[in-house]
């Protein structure tokens, strides 16, 4: 089962998932946080604090924007060609971001991959880090996938495709890899129902098989009574290649 993390605007008591990911933190959300932040979040689960709470880290705008300048700088110096992509992932969000709102980025589920949070705040430090020291990030699980858009943006369908909407970037991205994605998902189902022809053929030609086995079982004993006990070995050959064919026939619907 995958283990999502969430990219939420709160404001006052409403809250709003613009992104969501799968089973992997994306970078540009990792750009927002920084070494206070971190510390403050092994301050919360050092104190016992619930961890689904803890794991829920706010993002105060001036916090958002200040990160934000320093993730700019990582994009044009690191990934070149996700700088546009960022910057128009950082204006939407700036524009849904109003001056007393938070941004919660929701880790909860990350933990699954880890033996405890300390394991998992350890690895997002060492990519927050790499960020802040303009490194590749290092951390499995961190590192982007390049050619995946969702391991740098996440997606949005929460909010019925808005951030496609915004970003003509993005949009081409997403197009793209989900012109793949169905394209993989085509040859897929043509391979299988490649496999279940095949399967099907083998099923006919063991009822066949079966059937002539059989028939040659009875028309041996009505000419040659004597050859009875070959006669009914061959029925009973032949039933089973019968039954094996149908059997396997049956598991393929």
């Amino acid at each position: 089962m995958a283990n999502q993390a969430y990219l939420t605007r709160i404001s006052g008591k409403k809250s709003e998932t613009l992104f969501e990911a799968n089973n992997n933190l994306p970078i540009f959300w990792l750009t927002f946080l920084d070494a206070d932040s971190i510390e403050q979040l092994r301050k919360r689960i050092a104190n016992n604090e619930n961890p689904e709470e803890a794991l829920r880290i706010k993002i105060p705008k001036q916090t958002f924007i200040k990160n934000a300048n320093k993730g700019k700088e990582y994009f044009k110096e690191i990934y070149k060609e996700r700088e546009c992509l960022y910057l128009d992932f950082v204006k939407y969000l700036d524009d849904k971001f109003k001056e007393n709102d938070v941004l919660e980025l929701d880790i909860v589920e990350m933990i699954n991959f880890y033996e405890n949070a300390d394991d998992l705040l350890e690895d997002i430090n060492n990519a927050v880090e790499d960020i802040r020291d303009l490194f590749y990030i290092q951390q499995n699980g961190f590192e982007p996938i390049e050619e995946s858009v969702n391991s740098f943006v996440g997606n949005d369908d929460f909010l019925g495709g808005q951030f496609r909407n915004y970003s003509a970037v993005y949009l081409e991205c997403w197009e793209r890899e989900e012109t793949a994605r169905e394209l993989y998902k085509k040859q897929l189902a043509e391979q299988q129902l490649k496999k279940q022809r095949q399967r099907k053929k083998e099923s006919v030609f063991l009822c066949l098989f079966g059937i002539i086995f059989a028939c040659a079982g009875i028309f041996g004993m009505i000419k040659d009574p004597s050859g009875w006990r070959i006669g009914i070995g061959t029925i009973v050959f032949g039933g089973l290649a019968i039954g094996v064919g149908i059997l396997h026939f049956k598991n393929i619907i």
